[in-house]
């Protein structure tokens, strides 16, 4: 593997040393910049001002639900879409009217796009420039095909393939050019779970090898919090939230974000004073709440994994009588949904094994909510 990453030029394992100096500069200058990006399809804003920067050698993620925005951002970052408004900048230099043959870009579609009557040798070697001699194209094309897993496959057509196979014949010949950025448009999407998650990890793992900078279009959240460096949340033309997975699942910006990112139960409340919401049942807690004014609807969100079975002396905190309408076999854990029946809010915990194979439909079970877990987000008007 390593001899084949010599081999294919353009392409380095990334040293320590250059990853620390890229991780360094990233901030001060982003290898892309996106300002500004409108687009509107029959008076339909889609894209709505979108500003991203995307350090080099980074892996980010677009997610989102469907009709966001988040594919037609790709298409305006490659070229196969021109932007109303805004500007796309890469490595410093203005590439917004540049067509996208120009732009040194690679793309994988959904659906792959290989041309089913080539091999794969030729699919691979499609995009190299035709000045290379045989031998150099031969070269480069096994090299990918060794970076990609799928050395004594060349000489096969894309029918006599498994989609995963399929789908590293598209990242090999969209590697072959040596893009300056890897655009991949839910580039496992066809793919079903158990392969799905071992091709992740083998695109995250190519990804860090090759140095390459990646974004992504995924409508999976698991997916994209298990790869991503990076994860843009959109909604409705517009990026609510950029962070890191693990900023993005513990302290999102908003509700809509803790909603998308993961499960969140929410609760509703509401602001009584500085530091202090109430709940419909009464009960009032202290939390922090920012500059919301006395009388502002709020909803209170918690995690699954962050809720327990009350115990007495569990410090700040709210607890809940529910009523366990499903139970759900995770593997390693039992995820119960219950029912509030004060307030008709539906609550999801997650207990060990061993603790939940015991609770069934329709059991009452005292619920705690420990104060230090719980976000607060304005109301949904």
């Amino acid at each position: 593997m390593d001899q084949a990453l010599c081999r294919c030029q353009g392409y380095r394992a990334v040293t320590l040393a250059t990853q620390i100096e890229t991780e360094g500069c990233a901030e001060a200058l982003p290898f892309l910049r996106l300002r500004g990006i409108a687009k509107k399809f029959d008076h339909v804003d889609v894209l709505r001002r979108i500003d991203l920067d995307v350090p080099r050698g980074s892996f980010t993620c677009l997610v989102g639900p469907s009709g966001c925005g988040k594919t037609t951002l790709l298409r305006v970052l490659c070229g196969l879409e021109s932007a109303d408004q805004g500007s796309v900048i890469c490595d410093g230099l203005d590439i917004t009217q540049q067509p996208a043959a120009s732009r040194h870009m690679g793309l994988v579609f959904q659906s792959y796009a290989l041309f089913p009557n080539l091999r794969v040798e030729d699919n691979i070697a499609y995009g190299l420039s035709r000045h290379l001699s045989r031998g150099e194209r031969r070269r480069k094309v096994d090299a990918l095909l060794d970076v990609v897993g799928l050395s004594g496959f060349s000489r096969r057509k894309p029918n006599e393939l498994s989609g995963g196979q399929q789908q590293r014949v598209a990242i090999a010949r969209a590697l072959a050019p040596e893009p300056s950025v890897l655009l991949l448009d839910e580039p496992l999407s066809a793919l079903d779970a158990q392969l799905r998650q071992q091709l992740r990890g083998e695109l995250q793992a190519l990804q860090k090898r090759l140095g390459v900078t990646v974004v992504m279009v995924t409508h999976d959240q698991a997916e994209a919090l298990a790869i991503a460096d990076r994860i843009a949340v959109m909604q409705s033309g517009w990026i609510e939230q950029l962070g890191t997975p693990f900023d993005l699942y513990c302290h999102p910006a908003n509700r809509f974000v803790a909603g998308f990112v993961g499960r969140m139960n929410f609760l509703p409340a509401m602001v009584v004073g500085v530091g202090a919401v109430v709940l419909p049942s009464g009960k009032s807690l202290p939390l922090d709440t920012a500059s919301l004014p006395k009388g502002t609807s709020v909803e209170l969100g918690i995690r699954p994994e962050n809720i327990a079975l009350a115990e007495p002396g569990a410090g700040p905190g709210i607890a809940l009588r529910l009523r366990v309408v499903v139970r759900e076999f995770l593997g390693a854990s039992m995820r119960l949904e219950g029912v509030h029946e004060e307030s008709g809010a539906e609550i999801a915990l997650d207990m060990p094994l061993h603790s939940g194979m015991v609770l069934h439909a329709h059991t009452h079970i005292e619920a705690f909510l420990p104060a230090t877990h719980l976000h607060l987000f304005a109301a949904k008007p």
